[in-house]
């Protein structure tokens, strides 16, 4: 009959509505037990690795890994890596904490090698910033009786601990050079020969040497393989190149270093300089120059030293972006 064809459709209404409650209270529990079983998981060593990423050395995949699945075997894999990283990351802190007092000792060392005392005093102006503690540039100066007063610069290659040694040993060299000889072109040559004994062939260093002579008014120098010092003549503002007169120290043996003189006169500057100032470049990738240089000498050589240096330097300092080498620069004035 009609009526019990509708409640046969009633009930089939009941138990399809039945079916329905019960699929979705099945995929509701199905969709919690998937995401405890497998997404919970995943979110916990997705955020452990985060934490590791910003530093958080103690981040772990923290949950009860009793299943020994996959993602158990993912995580006891991932916290034994993080133990890993956190005991390498440990160590070098360590060794660098004791990398870093070691280079202070080097530094204080190595100040002991400069000169306490410059014949030039207050005609001598000096920029130095070296790269780390230690430095490859050295400088020293001398004075041979009331006559003679002379200046050595050097630039070992390189930068760090193995050009500051480069240094240590030109100089120890320099000292017994120098007692054999007040030329500058026989300093260079017996120094090179020395450090061609005491160092291997891939180490090397540009230096130059200048000897004024007072009574005579004459600079006498040698280049050995050094970026070309300027001569500035302010009467003039005529800039000379003293250019190099050899090979690097080190490079070659046997190596005959010329030497060279320059009248001079009151007022006369002189600029040496390591690679680092024309070489440190700015964010386009361009090196400050040494024609920069010059054009900034030619502007400013109205100052006394001590002023045209700190214009040259505050210059190169707001120009560069980063430093890949040690810079230094001195500017003396021809007493």
């Amino acid at each position: 009959s009609i009526r019990a064809i509708q409640e046969r459709q009633t009930d089939l209404y009941k138990q399809i509505a039945l079916a329905v409650v019960w699929m979705v209270l099945f995929h509701i529990l199905f969709g919690i037990f998937v995401y405890r079983l497998i997404f919970l998981r995943v979110e916990k060593l997705r955020t452990a690795s985060d934490l590791m990423a910003e530093g958080n050395l103690k981040a772990r995949a923290d949950w009860k890994m009793q299943r020994s699945d996959e993602l158990d075997d993912l995580g006891e894999a991932f916290n034994s890596m993080a133990g890993k990283i956190e005991e390498t990351i440990e160590t070098i802190t360590r060794l660098n904490t004791e990398i870093q007092q070691e280079l202070e000792i080097g530094k204080e060392v190595q100040e002991l090698f400069l000169p306490e005392k410059q014949p030039f005093k207050e005609n001598l102006a000096m920029f130095f910033r070296p790269l780390r503690e230690v430095s490859g540039d050295v400088y020293h100066f001398y004075q041979f009786g009331p006559r003679y007063r002379a200046l050595f610069f050097a630039d070992a290659s390189g930068h760090g601990v193995s050009a500051a040694l480069i240094t240590t040993i030109t100089v120890m060299s320099l000292h017994d050079a120098v007692a054999r000889s007040i030329k500058p072109w026989a300093i260079l040559t017996d120094l090179n020969n020395r450090i061609m004994e005491r160092l291997q062939a891939n180490f090397f260093a540009t230096a130059v040497f200048f000897i004024l002579d007072d009574k005579t008014r004459t600079l006498y120098y040698s280049n050995a393989g050094h970026n070309a010092p300027l001569y500035i003549r302010p009467a003039s503002g005529e800039i000379l190149e003293l250019e190099k007169c050899g090979p690097p120290l080190g490079m070659m043996d046997e190596v005959e270093y010329p030497g060279k003189g320059i009248k001079t006169r009151p007022g006369d500057r002189l600029l040496v300089y390591s690679d680092g100032l024309v070489e440190t470049r700015n964010g386009q990738g361009e090196d400050f120059g040494l024609d920069r240089v010059k054009e900034i000498l030619r502007s400013e050589i109205s100052h006394p030293p001590q002023e045209q240096l700190q214009i040259l330097s505050s210059t190169f300092v707001s120009y560069v972006t980063e430093y890949k080498d040690d810079v230094s620069i001195m500017l003396l004035e021809i007493p």
